[in-house]
């Protein structure tokens, strides 16, 4: 049998090959990197008042309205910052 054994091999191979990289998500890795400003806020899936709160209060609730008459499924409403393709801002239809 070849390799490291137990907990104390992996901590050694964890330790050779250092720290795996952080994906590039364009976003900032903690509030301390970010301006986190009332003022600033935007519906873009981003922390941007550092609460701990994703876009709240700035989200719409839509619903899909497959049918095209106008009105959303009353089951369907969903959180979004704005109605996509075949949803509406009523809801009350089949």
């Amino acid at each position: 049998m070849s390799g490291f054994a137990g907990t104390a091999g992996l901590t050694l191979l964890l330790m050779a090959c250092g720290e795996p990289e952080k994906p590039d998500t364009g976003q900032p890795d903690s509030p301390l990197e970010t301006d986190c400003s009332d003022e600033e806020r935007s519906c873009d899936g981003v922390d941007d008042d550092c609460d701990g709160e994703i876009d709240e209060g700035l989200t719409l609730t839509v619903f899909d309205d497959l049918d095209g008459d106008g009105w959303g499924a009353s089951g369907s409403a969903t959180e979004a910052c704005a109605p996509g393709e075949d949803q509406v801002l009523q809801g009350g239809g089949l």
